[in-house]
């Protein structure tokens, strides 16, 4: 198992507290289907009962069997190391890993990316590095939450649109 960086586990006690993604839950409703600590079943694109722990591209473990430390590598490899969460200021990787975990990791970094005034592509290269890392934190904080706005809403109201999302927020 990998040693998580405090920083990380600071994120992931953020990500997954026991209020909000701890237990198993299997609701017919939720088109993620079987979830626990917020990893769902779909996450892998095969509907299964199962996740892959260990990376290989296998499903390799039931999700009502998974346990918070397995969970933890997962958000480790896939959203926290995927994102360069591990390269960011503290707060600007819980926001960018928070966003890796909801939206995505390509739409994380592209909100980054537009909160520091770069092309958002999605694809952290040295100008994306650059320009997070000379930007004081809590400004690029600031415009990481503004910047966020205006991609998700449209990302919801395109998801709307597609049938995706049932029904609208009042």
């Amino acid at each position: 198992m990998p040693e998580f960086s405090p920083a990380f586990l600071h994120s992931l006690n953020f990500v997954i507290r026991p209020d909000v993604e701890g237990g198993y839950v299997n609701d017919p409703a939720d088109r993620g289907g079987e979830t626990k600590y917020g990893i769902s079943d779909r996450r892998d694109g095969v509907i299964d009962g199962k996740t892959d722990v260990n990376g290989d591209g296998k499903p390799d473990t039931r999700i009502k069997d998974l346990t918070r430390e397995q969970a933890a590598q997962i958000y480790w490899r896939d959203y926290w190391l995927a994102a360069k969460c591990n390269e960011w200021p503290d707060g600007v990787s819980l926001f960018v890993f928070d966003a890796a975990v909801q939206h995505g990791v390509k739409r994380a970094i592209q909100i980054l990316q537009a909160a520091a005034g770069v092309d958002d592509d999605g694809i952290v290269g040295k100008n994306t590095r650059a320009a997070v890392l000379r930007a004081d934190t809590d400004w690029l904080l600031l415009q990481c939450f503004l910047a966020s706005f205006p991609l998700l809403r449209r990302d919801y109201q395109i998801q709307c649109l597609a049938g995706e999302i049932s029904e609208w927020l009042v």
